[in-house]
């Protein structure tokens, strides 16, 4: 019966090639030791179904993993990017649009690699298509070290100099996964699980799987910062006073949560978003002192830290400080509530494009909606569009034909919209 139920598990993940699950350190038996972890626990990068039979993974204790995180999905709310008018939030490194800023990146990270090959010709009448495959590998791993990963606090994974300054990565307990944790399943206590945090809570990894039969298959993982542990959260800490840009990389997409601090430790803003392509930015009219990262599906990671100052966020050429729109809309064209058009979107001035000044237009009349004055605010927003688009027309930003038509969209649209969230 076991090795059937092992196989229906595998069966089930058949299909699926990489792990969720990180590589972690067994609670060493005296502070000097550092051991990697029982087999029982799934490593974190990702592994092949025949790679996870040889390891000698235990599906049990996996799939209980699996169960606890299925439970944190289903207390998530959906997607809400919280609005403030002093951040602005970026899904991409194309919007985002800064190169300059230092980043640490923890390629200078001191560990050890493992490398290899594995051959595998199984049959499987039902899938030809796993009959074999060829796998080249090459993984490093640091050590475990405590909680707190700074320039002053190297531990020997980085040497001087090689790790940024003005910087800090520490783990908090999240105190809902830390009485929920599926590491109470091996019977550790408080103390323990507190002391694991303390002195092993991160470890620093990277993968290279080349798959020779099924190059698509190919992943890779430059050396990226990992939590040890699920019951804890992520705070990067600023020491300059003067940054309003940061930008990062993480491996595993889904529900997120970032919470964003100025330099006296007031909260700035929160981002409860689901991100696919690992790829997260900020940027802040008040300087930003500290972000905390919550990820309740996976353990927190992140790569490519950037931080610093940007004088003028959106690349206008106009200073923050004298931008009346420092996080300008520069889509291409003119889109009117979701109704696009072929005129041009240009700037205007102070830094303000045409989209900026229909977007604030809209945002002001959708706040004054309660749901029975919508002819009312609709007639406004019209007047008003069209006092806007005569100072373009006098601006010589669009033609008489163009005035005409964006009269015309905005008269269809559905301006003011109930936001339902609010």
């Amino acid at each position: 019966m076991k090795h059937l139920k092992t196989s229906m598990y595998l069966l089930l993940t058949a299909v699926i090639f990489t792990s969720c699950e990180k590589e972690m350190d067994n609670l060493p038996a005296s502070p000097e030791m550092n051991v990697q972890a029982p087999k029982e626990i799934l490593p974190q990068n990702p592994m092949s179904l025949f790679d996870m039979m040889k390891s000698g993974v235990n599906m049990d204790a996996y799939f209980r993993s699996l169960q606890k995180t299925q439970s944190k999905m289903a207390k998530q709310t959906s997607s809400q990017r919280a609005f403030n008018t002093n951040v602005e939030f970026y899904d991409s490194a194309e919007e985002f649009d800064n190169n300059t800023l230092p980043t640490e990146d923890f390629e200078d990270a001191q560990g050890y690699t493992y490398s290899g090959f594995t051959d595998y010709a199984l049959n499987y009448p039902q899938y030809p298509e796993w009959v074999e495959y060829d796998n080249y590998y090459n993984n490093f791993y640091s050590n475990s070290f405590p909680k707190l990963l700074n320039e002053n606090n190297l531990y020997g994974i980085f040497n001087d100099g090689d790790f940024s300054s003005g910087i800090s990565f520490e783990l908090i307990k999240n105190e809902y996964d830390f009485e929920n944790t599926w590491w109470r399943d091996y019977s550790f206590n408080d103390a323990q699980l507190e002391d694991m945090m303390d002195n092993y809570g991160f470890n620093i990894q990277s993968y290279d799987y080349q798959y020779v039969n099924y190059p698509e298959w190919n992943q890779s993982l430059s050396k990226t910062l990992f939590s040890n542990y699920d019951f804890t959260d992520l705070v990067i800490k600023f020491s300059d006073n003067n940054v309003n840009s940061v930008s990062l990389n993480f491996v595993y997409g889904g529900y997120i949560t970032f919470h964003i601090y100025d330099t006296s430790g007031n909260l700035l803003a929160t981002d409860n978003t689901y991100n696919y392509n690992g790829y997260w930015g900020v940027t802040s009219k008040v300087s930003i002192g500290k972000i905390v990262i919550i990820n309740d599906y996976n353990n927190e990671n992140v790569d490519n830290v950037s931080f610093g100052f940007n004088a003028d966020f959106d690349g206008d050429g106009v200073l923050n400080a004298n931008d009346a729109h420092p996080n300008s809309d520069l889509r291409e064209y003119l889109n009117i509530a979701g109704n696009s058009t072929s005129i041009k979107n240009k700037m205007v001035k102070n830094g303000s494009t045409m989209m900026d000044q229909l977007n604030d237009l809209i945002a002001q009349t959708n706040s004054q909606y309660n749901g029975q004055n919508y002819t009312y605010l609709h007639k406004r927003f019209t007047t008003e569009l069209a006092q806007i688009t005569y100072n373009w027309r006098m601006a010589r930003l669009i033609t008489a034909t163009q005035r005409s038509q964006i009269s015309s969209i905005a008269w269809s649209a559905t301006i003011p919209y109930y936001n339902y969230e609010t």
